[in-house]
């Protein structure tokens, strides 16, 4: 009879043990199951490295690392630096020189940490002194559609429509409606 008791007590102990493992377990699951989770972060790290002469910010922040709304699709500012102009721009070696509007792309949304890798190729602009300054035209282009034309009497130009349009034409046309609007009075 003790040898019973013993074994009685013995398992009774290792139940006792067994649920006290399982005391982290959610009150809904069974022994030998178990509930698997993870914690999505609400913000991501982004790590730019610049390649070449250009001046880039993301989401109007100037830097190198930088932390992100998870999902959300970063602004990446380009610009070339003072007397060059952006020729071609790579992504993590994509070529997205067509893909940028107004300096900006816009990145894919961020779901995890990441690195990118912005090459930026510029070419020095050409020196404004050489150019010819367009203020100083004479009367051979006059009647041209050339945007930069325009007629001495006025300095006017539609450079939209390449229309020049003068003083004296101006005038006429004020005076013909003056006109015809007197006619129509006497009438």
């Amino acid at each position: 009879m003790k040898k019973i008791a013993v074994f009685l007590l013995c398992l009774s102990m290792l139940s006792a043990s067994a649920l006290t493992a399982y005391a982290d377990v959610e009150p809904n699951t069974a022994p030998g199951e178990a509930t698997i989770g993870t914690v999505v972060p609400d913000s991501h790290k982004i790590t730019i490295k610049v390649k070449g002469n250009g001046v880039v910010k993301v989401n109007g922040k100037e830097g190198t690392e930088f932390e992100v709304e998870r999902l959300s699709k970063p602004v990446i500012e380009i610009k070339a630096k003072d007397g060059e102009k952006i020729t071609k721009v790579l992504l993590n070696g994509e070529d997205i020189t067509d893909k940028i509007v107004d300096g900006k792309y816009i990145l894919p949304a961020v779901y995890e940490d990441g690195e990118y890798e912005l090459t930026v190729e510029t070419e020095k602009l050409p020196d404004d002194s050489s150019k010819p300054d367009s203020s100083k035209s004479d009367n051979s282009n006059k009647g041209t559609s050339d945007d930069s034309a325009s007629t001495p009497a006025t300095g006017l130009t539609a450079s939209t429509t390449g229309v020049t349009i003068t003083l004296m034409g101006t005038v006429a046309l004020a005076a013909a409606a003056v006109i015809a609007s007197k006619k129509k009075k006497d009438e």
